[in-house]
């Protein structure tokens, strides 16, 4: 017996232990944690099962066997209804989608548990049990194209809500989003590999058993990742009227739907109201402002100062308040009294919270990079 194979899965077992501890240790138990908590739950069943498959410990691989079984068939419906409880807020979120764990129950009930009856009757063994046993590679691929839908749909998913944020927030930390495509992409690659190896094992080498822990390995790195992730990550929530249209056509939106009760004189007074807690209180200074913090200093809802943004002023959120803090940095660097300070520095205490994100927006709104920027404005001097 490979000793690393045992080193693996003691590791994976700690770890897992671990993360399960510390789930239950927090005291916020919302939804993004209590999916954790049934994915690790699950995985260390999952490990627990090759653990007694590698040392013959009969008892134990029986009674995990449903674990390992049916672990990609969970694992998908899960994931995709993670990334949706990281980003809404709405109550029963597990419940409501409920209908995504049928293929795990179907799975279940007419294949995983009359082959765990059968693991304790060694005498009974149904026809169609052996039939899938003989063609077990095809059902392999059935289960992988399966979980693949399902990290394509979370990708999907993903990338929508990672739009739509723009709308809400005036802060995008690259770092506290691109852990979940990160993790997708990982799911892809075990996805594959899985796929691959068994595949090997079928047609190839049917004879090399420990080519089959290769995708417990990638379960444990992706399963430390996700726990390392998921527990220091704090929920990122996107107002439910954000959703009831593609980001792509908020420019679009009708008053009607949101600022019908306001004539025009009232919405000239919003407008006015705006442009001073801007201008003169300069609220953008905060890089933790929202559109809810902004929406309740103007008076209003946060769907209506939504509405006001992209009819009136053409702008989703985000790169409203950013404009701001892009002026901002824009005037501190033509003060010679700021030359001793680093432009992230400057940028900063204009209200950016990092690097990235102030880079990006800038190059955006502006056109140039920072540096680009400044050299253009040194060279103009100069002549």
């Amino acid at each position: 017996m490979p000793l690393y194979l045992d080193f693996i899965l003691v590791a994976g077992i700690v770890i897992s232990s671990i993360i399960l501890f510390l789930l239950l240790k927090a005291s916020d138990k919302k939804a993004p944690k209590k999916v954790l908590l049934v994915y690790f739950a699950y995985i260390l069943a999952v490990i627990l099962h090759s653990y007694s498959n590698l040392h013959k410990l009969e008892s134990l691989y029986k009674l995990t066997f449903i674990f390992d079984f049916t672990i990609i068939w969970l694992f998908g419906p899960l994931l995709y209804i993670y990334i949706k409880s990281i980003f809404l807020d709405e109550n029963k979120l597990i419940q409501k989608n409920s209908l995504h764990f049928i293929p795990l129950l179907l799975i279940s009930i007419v294949v995983g548990f009359p082959i765990v009856f059968t693991l304790y009757k060694t005498d009974s063994s149904l026809e169609y049990l052996r039939f899938l046993e003989e063609n077990q590679v095809y059902i392999v691929i059935v289960r992988n194209i399966y979980f693949i839908v399902y990290l394509i749909l979370s990708l999907n998913l993903f990338t929508k809500y990672k739009r739509t944020i723009e709308h809400s927030f005036s802060n995008i930390s690259e770092a506290d989003l691109n852990w979940i495509r990160i993790l997708l992409y990982g799911c892809f690659l075990f996805a594959t590999i899985d796929l691959a190896t068994r595949w090997f094992e079928e047609f190839f080498a049917s004879n090399i058993s420990n080519y089959g822990y290769l995708t417990i390995f990638l379960i444990i790195v992706l399963t430390t990742y996700l726990g390392f992730k998921g527990i220091s990550r704090s929920k990122i929530l996107i107002p439910n009227f954000l959703l009831e249209k593609q980001p792509e056509t908020f420019q679009n939106v009708n008053t009607t739907n949101s600022l019908s009760g306001h004539t025009k004189q009232e919405i000239s007074k919003l407008k006015e109201k705006l442009a001073l807690l801007m201008n003169e209180s300069k609220l953008y200074l905060d890089p933790e402002l929202t559109l809810n913090i902004l929406a309740k200093e103007v008076g209003i809802s946060d769907k209506k100062l939504s509405t006001l943004l992209n009819m009136h002023f053409h702008a989703n959120f985000y790169d409203y308040v950013n404009t701001f803090r892009i002026e901002e940095v824009k005037k501190k660097l033509q003060n010679k009294e700021n030359e001793k300070f680093t432009l992230l520095s400057i940028a900063l205490d204009c209200g950016f919270n990092s690097k990235a994100s102030f880079n990006r927006v800038f190059k955006k709104l502006i056109g140039l990079s920072p540096s680009q920027y400044i050299s253009s404005k040194v060279s103009h001097k100069k002549t």
